[in-house]
């Protein structure tokens, strides 16, 4: 018997109700196709959808891929916490190494901390890829096309993310060595 769209998710609704979260029984009717699991935002779309006499959507259907990452992915929200970890620390350090640590020749080499700052800088260059590789939520639509990805992101917080974690400092006073060390 061939169901429509419509019909397979509101069956799917009907025995997701019936069971309890970690019971799979409810999807044993269902072939590999019709299997949906559904997140809130994509839940309350639906929901919307049916109320109005619209054919469903889904927002975010489950995916084997890992490309472009999901926003709620654990993995996700551990990559965006060690950020978080390492963006504090910079905002205390930062303003302490400008008032206690007297500056150091660029010519000079590095230190051990100047090593670890450089480090911190890359981590924070590799977030801002990251983000253009993350999906996003719209209106409630999961948006995983790489070029609206790119295109939100460049509107939104990548000017942002580009001011505070590329090293203008640091790059301009390297082209300065460079340019002293040539005349």
């Amino acid at each position: 018997e061939e169901h429509t769209k419509h019909q397979l998710l509101l069956k799917h609704l009907h025995h997701m109700s019936d069971a309890s979260k970690n019971d799979n029984k409810h999807m044993d009717g269902l072939s590999d196709e019709d299997k949906i699991k559904i997140d809130f935002p994509g839940m309350v779309q639906l929901i919307y959808d049916i109320i109005h006499d619209k054919e469903p959507t889904v927002t975010k259907a489950t995916r084997d891929d890992w490309f472009p990452f999901d926003p709620d992915h654990r993995n996700k929200n551990l990559w965006d916490l060690i950020m978080v970890v390492f963006l504090m620390y910079t905002t205390f350090a930062v303003p302490f190494l400008i008032a206690f640590v007297p500056a150091t020749d660029p010519a000079a080499a590095l230190t051990p901390f100047e090593i670890y700052d450089t480090c911190l800088d890359c981590l924070f260059m590799i977030d801002i890829i990251v983000n253009f590789c993350t999906a996003y939520y719209d209106q409630g639509q999961y948006i995983t096309d790489l070029s609206k990805i790119a295109s939100h992101y460049g509107k939104t917080w990548f000017p942002l993310d580009l001011a505070g974690s590329f090293p203008f400092g640091k790059v301009v006073g390297a082209i300065m060595v460079a340019k002293g060390s040539q005349g």
